[in-house]
């Protein structure tokens, strides 16, 4: 995780896990340290897929909705969730798909 300031300069970064092939258990006790210590505005996580297409999973959507939920818990913006695979690089923020989680969670949730 890149913690951003308002202008979307990078403060710091968490590594949270280094995951498996198959899963990513998501470490929150690591994200509450970088919330508290770096302040952040908004945040971008990142991944590597091991497939060729870095196309997300349901996994990964649903994480996704979890680090949202976090961070807007913490008055903190997650700008962008990105996978990275061989030579392509998937964003949830440019494929609408960061706003349409945002959107379900509020809906549904908050």
């Amino acid at each position: 995780m890149f913690y951003l300031d308002a202008k979307r300069r990078v403060l710091g970064y968490t590594m949270l896990d280094d995951g498996s092939a198959n899963s990513v258990n998501l470490d929150f006790d690591a994200f509450t340290k970088g919330v508290l210590a770096y302040k952040p505005k908004s945040a971008v996580i990142m991944h590597n897929h091991f497939a060729k297409f870095p196309y997300p999973s349901d996994a990964d959507d649903k994480a996704t909705a979890n680090v949202f939920t976090f961070l807007n818990f913490h008055k903190v913006t997650l700008f962008d969730h990105v996978i990275v695979s061989n030579d392509e690089v998937y964003s949830y923020f440019y494929d609408n798909r960061l706003q349409n989680i945002k959107e379900y969670i509020k809906d549904k949730i908050l």
